[in-house]
């Protein structure tokens, strides 16, 4: 039998998570699949030595039950599943946007989390590219702000463009851009 799409999309995200250095947690909620299914796709993934992690609640709502699981994380991780399993909820309770339903998020002492939306959310339309630096960063100097979107591919005709004339990719470089200044030590990208 053909593996499911969902499936074969999660093997792709493992292997670009692989390639990238980045050690993938695989996510299986028995809402999705079958019990037996999601032991025989967790045993497959275990065997090739990714950890997995099976939700025994019902509807995607697992997140819950990742508490210990993620403290025993360390390092670089991905969170790969289907849809509703819990991902950028789990990555908004951990980044407060979201309060848990119970108990409570205890970050460790100077965790500075630094926080991607895939949106870009962060953004004010109004801002000029520079401008928005500027925003975020009022104590840093000219130099530091424009050397920092220069590593982006800013040029110095860029900087002085309106956020809401950028694309998507331009978007993206601006918010990286403001995410390495912050010199974060737990990065949170929900893609």
């Amino acid at each position: 039998k053909n593996p499911e799409p969902s499936t074969l999309y999660l093997d792709k995200l493992l292997s670009i998570a692989v390639f990238n250095h980045i050690k993938p947690v695989v996510i299986i909620t028995k809402a999705d699949i079958s019990e037996g299914l999601a032991e025989f796709y967790a045993n497959i993934y275990r065997k090739a030595g990714f950890p997995v992690f099976i939700s025994s609640s019902e509807n995607g709502k697992g997140v819950e039950e990742l508490k210990e699981y993620i403290l025993s994380l360390k390092g670089i991780c991905a969170f790969a599943g289907a849809s509703g399993v819990g991902k950028s909820t789990l990555m908004k309770l951990i980044n407060s946007r979201l309060a848990p339903t119970s108990g409570k998020i205890t970050l460790g002492y100077n965790v500075k989390i630094g926080y991607y939306d895939q949106e870009n959310r962060g953004l004010s339309e109004n801002n000029t590219v520079f401008g928005e630096m500027r925003a975020e960063y009022p104590l840093k100097t000219d130099l530091e702000l424009r050397s920092t979107l220069a590593l982006f591919l800013f040029g110095a005709d860029d900087i002085e463009k309106r956020i809401s004339t950028l694309s998507g990719g331009d978007r993206a470089r601006l918010t990286l851009s403001k995410l390495i200044l912050k010199k974060a030590n737990l990065l949170i990208m929900d893609e």
